[in-house]
């Protein structure tokens, strides 16, 4: 029996305060823990995993592959290493969640039609290594607007809320996270997200001259 609580593994997307995750937890009554860093290229997920080991959870929530899209593609590894990232998951958890990534990435600053082929390639690993073992999937590829954040790479709060939703359906939980998310839809007016777009704007264009290359 599980007793854990909820799991979040991978990226940035995943440990965010308010991620898709910690709303799916809040809305399941399950205590949240997070073993996810920013940052996380696949393999690096690879490395949360022992952290796993001896415990039981409710609920695997998991996002992996932004990192190795943005940065440093490659289909075959990525592959390779989300079937096992899933499967030495699968018996800690008695559900395992994974999101897919946003289209949105073809807007990201220096992005290409090579980066749009490698998140929709990454999108299809996704689900193939999912069916393997009965990973559920939380479907973020149509995310975008005021759903992501000015990188294009990250949902914002609504996004985060949409996400948890999506997922609060796939477990049949009774609370739909969004309705319980108190104050979380202001932190995204309009003027606050056109205000910060065009900063974030200004702020990546400057550092893909200076340092080109840094993973989310």
């Amino acid at each position: 029996m599980a007793d854990e609580g909820l799991v979040c593994v991978g990226d940035s997307i995943i440990t965010a305060e308010q991620s898709w995750g910690f709303r799916v937890a809040q809305a399941g009554g399950w205590p949240l823990v997070r073993v996810s860093a920013r940052g996380a290229r696949s393999w690096q997920v690879l490395e949360q995993l022992p952290h796993l080991r001896g415990h039981r959870y409710a609920v695997g929530a998991l996002t992996a592959g932004a990192n190795d899209v943005l940065f440093d593609w490659d289909a075959a590894c990525y592959e390779a290493n989300l079937r096992n990232i899933l499967k030495a998951m699968s018996p800690s958890c008695e559900r395992l969640l994974i999101a897919t990534l946003p289209r949105s990435f073809r807007r990201f600053p220096g992005s290409s039609p090579a980066r749009r082929e490698h998140t929709a390639s990454a999108n299809r690993i996704i689900l193939a290594a999912a069916a393997e073992v009965g990973a559920e999937i939380v479907d973020g590829g149509d995310l975008g607007g005021r759903l992501m954040r000015p990188d294009r790479v990250h949902p914002s709060v609504l996004g985060h809320l949409v996400l948890a939703d999506r997922a609060a359906r796939l477990l049949g939980l009774g609370v739909q996270p969004s309705a319980i998310a108190t104050g979380a839809r202001n932190e995204d007016s309009g003027v606050r997200y056109l205000a910060v777009t065009a900063r974030h704007t200004l702020r990546e264009l400057r550092a893909r001259v200076t340092r080109p290359g840094q993973p989310t």
